[in-house]
């Protein structure tokens, strides 16, 4: 963050990769300020390995992939959803 412009910029991180061919994704867990006079931040990552990185940096299986099952035609039902009403 500068102070001298206003500008309070906050940027989520996520880091992916591969360490001696295991992907692993990597998270910032804690951050802070090492002083005000420099302005420098510290950050920690925390995560682990994983079996797969999904494109969309999740992991496990890509469920935005999935299709609806076949099987599954006719046996359900989403329920009343109104429309034009505000119900707040």
């Amino acid at each position: 963050m500068d102070g001298n412009d206003g500008a309070a910029v906050r940027i989520a991180l996520t880091c992916a990769g591969i360490d001696n061919d295991i992907p692993r994704l990597l998270a910032v867990s804690d951050e802070g300020r090492l002083d005000e006079q420099s302005g420098e931040n510290w950050v920690v990552l925390a995560g682990g390995s994983v079996e797969v990185i999904n494109a969309d940096l999740t992991k496990g299986a890509a469920t935005n992939l999935s299709s609806p099952l076949r099987s599954n035609t006719g046996i359900s039902f989403m329920g009343v959803i109104p429309k034009g009403v505000d119900l707040h």
